[in-house]
């Protein structure tokens, strides 16, 4: 009788009305009554988090509080294939801000089962499956990375899907609400998410509304004067992710400086326009009550797609700027057409046809309909007067740029062979190392693969050397590659290029630690030997470096890697071991 729900009858008034009531308050301490149709409306159960539907109850004291007739019925106690090892407990709640449950990764905002020892979660839609459909869950997160470390926070990031519009997250970094496949900070109290797609976003970027200097990530910190996003003019918050000039006193979100990339000339209005799609229309909600209307018609543009000049602060409605529904363009053989959004398949990824660039899907574009939406592009690109092919000149200014690096690199690793002295004092007088560090963010892997080559050659020279290149900043972009999915080649090469980073003095170099504890567990031989290397040059130093790497719970490993079949990976892992156990006896102990 304790897995079961008693239903009761009774009369109020003239109506009859079922209640139900719990003999155990893990599934809710109050009675819960019958929900009417009209209740129904969009409300979720509290249990599977689905939309109600059959026979549903709610609860009169708590607000919200709604489950189906089946999810009152759980069973405290169940056993299961996907954890065939130990009985999964029934938990209305745990205390975390995060909860994903381990067979389909998402996000668990209702009841779950629970195995404490072994810290499996599962979900009510899961538990109802059996293991022949295990499959369908498994194939939603091939070929994505599961758990990363990003620049912009401390702490390991781990994937998961979020399908409950009615608990509104937002990434915290554009600030737009999260749904689909995420990253989340497991840590509690912490609550750090980002979209999939804000993950790569750069952390250098040039904007054509500020192109004089480059733009640098970095959350906003503490001013006694307000400040505003140069692009949109709203308020930009303490602890924001923004876009920088470390020159002038610019700030822009990373949502304008990352969207606002194609001007628009027009034949009516002197400077630029910029698109500002539907992306943006929750941050202007602040503002809708005010005069909002466009300068051509003086309509108002709330809650539209709309053209903006950065200077004058003026706005047009996409139709005042005289966008063409229809346009010939030179580039494709049929006429495009005008359309409000456009979604051709199911990968989260949309490019531009014509310029290759990665577009929004809720952005205004033009399509080709005779193609099936198979040719897509901005706007700006397609208004766009050029005299040569976009594509061409792209692949021509790739193919050239590639050569000239090529042959920059191989004079480059010429100088810096062992049959010479370099000339540090020349090349850094050249002003070659912020120009690698700028393309360690470069789209291309093969370029990113050769300025890691420079950089950990110019760091390997000397610790002044070492200093130069950390104090262009070259260490948080290459810890962003390394927590990335690359080449075995790109892996080994950071990794080796990371350890040339890693000497005294320790707080510059600190940040290493959560990279290097990964990597530790690597398969490649190449790049445990490199990362062990690492930490025997962190662990040279003083007792209090020693404690940080013992925090890192990198020790453990570390013993047993000194059984490794592989000589180098075994030597270096006894270094730091060695470094470790022979500072004092308070370490030993350890």
């Amino acid at each position: 009788m304790e897995n079961q729900a008693l239903f009761v009858e009774q009369n109020e008034g003239s109506n009859a009305i079922r209640t139900l009531s719990l003999f155990r308050p893990i599934i809710h301490p109050h009675q819960i009554y019958e929900v009417t149709e009209e209740l129904k409306g969009e409300n979720y159960c509290s249990g599977c988090r689905l939309v109600l539907n059959g026979s549903s109850y709610f609860c009169k004291t708590c607000p919200d509080f709604y489950l189906h007739e089946k999810c009152a019925k759980f069973s405290y106690e169940i056993q299961h294939p996907f954890h065939s090892r130990h009985p999964l407990n029934l938990y209305t709640s745990l205390v975390s801000n995060f909860i994903a449950c381990d067979v389909c990764r998402d996000i668990c905002d209702g009841f779950i089962y629970f195995c404490e020892q072994f810290d499996f979660k599962l979900d009510m839609k899961c538990a109802a499956l059996t293991t022949h459909k295990i499959g369908v869950l498994e194939e939603k997160m091939t070929g994505r990375v599961t758990e990363l470390h990003h620049f912009t926070h401390p702490h390991k990031l781990v994937l998961a899907n979020c399908n409950d519009p009615k608990h509104k997250r937002k990434c915290n970094i554009c600030r737009l609400q999260i749904l689909g496949p995420a990253y989340f900070c497991p840590e509690r109290f912490c609550g750090y998410k980002l979209h999939e797609s804000c993950l790569r976003l750069p952390q250098k970027i040039r904007v054509p509304f500020h192109p004089n200097h480059m733009l640098v990530s970095r959350l906003l910190p503490y001013s006694n004067s307000l400040q505003r996003c140069y692009a949109c003019t709203l308020q930009l918050h303490l602890g924001e992710f923004v876009y920088s000039c470390e020159h002038c006193d610019f700030n822009v979100h990373a949502i304008c400086a990352n969207s606002l990339k194609r001007p628009l000339k027009c034949e009516f209005h002197p400077n630029d326009l910029y698109y500002f799609g539907r992306n943006h229309i929750s941050p202007f909600d602040s503002i809708w009550d005010k005069n909002f209307n466009c300068e051509v018609c003086d309509g108002s543009c709330k809650r539209k797609p709309f053209y903006r000049c950065l200077k004058c602060g003026i706005i047009f409605h996409l139709k005042c700027v005289r966008i063409p529904y229809t346009v010939k363009s030179k580039y494709h053989i049929h006429t495009l057409l005008l359309k409000d959004s456009f979604i051709e398949d199911d990968s989260g990824k949309y490019f531009c046809d014509f310029c290759e660039e990665e577009r929004n899907s809720n952005d205004d574009i033009y399509y080709c309909e005779e193609c099936n939406g198979q040719t897509i592009a901005h706007i700006e690109c397609v208004l766009a007067e050029v005299e040569d092919n976009i594509e061409i000149r792209k692949n021509i200014h790739e193919e050239r740029f590639r050569k000239e690096l090529e042959n920059l690199v191989a004079r480059f690793m010429k100088l810096f062979s062992n049959d010479c002295r370099p000339p540090i004092e020349e090349v850094i007088q050249a002003g070659v190392v912020p120009r690698f560090v700028e393309l360690l963010g470069s789209p291309s892997d093969y370029v990113r693969e050769q300025a890691v080559l420079v950089l950990g050659n110019i760091a390997a020279v000397s610790l002044r050397c070492r200093d130069l290149v950390l104090g262009h900043r070259a260490l948080l972009p290459l810890l962003a590659l390394l927590n990335e999915p690359v080449s075995r080649t790109m892996l080994e090469n950071a990794t080796w290029t990371l350890s040339r980073f890693c000497k005294p003095p320790f707080d510059q170099v600190k940040l290493v630690l959560p990279t290097l504890a990964r990597l530790i567990h690597s398969k490649d031989e190449v790049v445990l030997a490199k990362a062990c290397r690492a930490l025997s040059y962190l662990s040279d130093d003083t007792n209090d470096n020693i404690q940080a790497i013992i925090e890192a719970g990198v020790l453990g490993h570390l013993v047993e890697l000194l059984r490794h079949p592989f000589p180098s990976v075994a030597i270096s892992a006894l270094y730091t071991v060695r470094n470790i156990v022979t500072r004092n006896d308070v370490q030993i102990l350890k």
